[in-house]
């Protein structure tokens, strides 16, 4: 009974810091959503570009743009040359503290609604509200994860009335939008902290989700 007892007090704390944890995660992205272009962080971010994705991105048709700063984290922005939507863009990602590096395709059909392919495992650990897509393979290569993201950009426009549009916004002011409005979101979830501890340990089983299955 004592050895059950000292368990359930274990989970219960375990518990309470994961929805701690999120809580201030969450309180402390809206208070500065903000990212901040960030020239210095340009070296280390072309530095960890594998040999083997430069060639492919500039195939593609990508181009560096900028580095960018937020909180703890640093990333890079290649964008698509093309004069028609959608935009498209490719980000690589690095976090302090954290194992390798996080790959990303973004389509924007509009100011508002976007495609997000990443090999980020965590990429599910909050709800995301309808048109803000996400897929996520973490054991994809580069040129798998740019044509399952160009899949999942012909699912969405063949099967969810999502219309293209021109991008008016900049890099940074999409990104800040977006982040306001994926955690607004967030937060309108009844009893969100505490939702908040399946959705981790839903995130560390490793699923993978694609933009039409449901969450």
């Amino acid at each position: 009974m004592f050895n059950m007892l000292i368990g359930i007090g274990i989970c219960a704390l375990l518990a309470y810091v994961i929805a701690g944890s999120m809580w201030i995660t969450v309180r402390k992205m809206l208070a500065s959503p903000a990212a901040e272009k960030d020239p210095d962080a340009e070296p280390e971010i072309l530095a960890a570009v594998p040999t083997s994705i430069g060639p492919f991105l500039a195939g593609e048709g990508f181009r560096f743009v900028a580095a960018y700063s937020f909180h703890n984290s640093r990333f890079g922005i290649w964008i698509r040359i093309s004069p028609d939507p959608p935009l498209r863009i490719f980000s690589l990602l690095r976090t302090v503290g954290a194992a390798g590096t996080v790959h990303e395709f973004v389509t924007e059909f509009s100011d508002t609604n976007s495609l997000t392919t990443t090999n980020a495992r965590s990429a599910f650990l909050f709800p995301r509200r309808f048109g803000s897509f996400l897929q996520s393979f973490p054991r994809s290569s580069i040129e798998q994860l740019w044509q399952t993201h160009l899949k999942g950009e012909e699912y969405i426009l063949a099967h969810l009335a999502i219309q293209l549009q021109e991008c008016r916004l900049s890099v940074l002011e999409r990104f800040q939008r977006g982040l306001r409005l994926e955690l607004s979101y967030v937060k309108s979830v009844p009893w969100w902290p505490v939702r908040g501890i399946y959705w981790y340990l839903r995130t560390r089983l490793g699923t993978r989700r694609t933009p039409n299955q449901p969450r």
